[in-house]
């Protein structure tokens, strides 16, 4: 099995997961032509395609996205809901950063931060 893994932002975690996971065959995919150059044979992919690589993924069975929504895959691809592709998002992934962002803007704006920025 062949997973492709387009998120740059993953590289430190990918040696890991091939520890964890020697029976997939993990290729790090981070330009169009590597892209292009691998999908054909990709069961699995982490990450978002463009309508260019998804008429070239022959094999693809799943896409795992990067984010709780779906709506950038959708607008990207339209043509997946017509396909037996299976699609998965990261729901949850950032609720707790969110929540701390939440709490840290309150306290600026209870702190008068603007305001002290404002008067450097």
């Amino acid at each position: 099995m062949k997973a492709l893994l387009l998120a740059e932002f993953g590289t430190p975690y990918y040696p890991t997961i091939r520890d964890e996971h020697p029976d997939i065959d993990l290729v790090e995919a981070f330009t169009n032509e590597t892209i292009l150059g691998e999908i054909a044979s990709a069961e699995i992919v982490f990450g978002y395609l463009t309508d260019e690589q998804f008429a070239a993924a022959n094999n693809l069975r799943w896409i795992q996205t990067l984010d709780a929504g779906m709506e950038g895959l959708f607008n990207a691809l339209p043509s997946i809901v017509d396909t037996d592709v299976e699609v998965t998002n990261a729901r949850g992934a950032g609720a707790p950063m969110i929540g701390e962002h939440g709490v840290s803007l309150m306290l600026a704006l209870a702190r008068q931060l603007p305001r002290f920025w404002a008067d450097k």
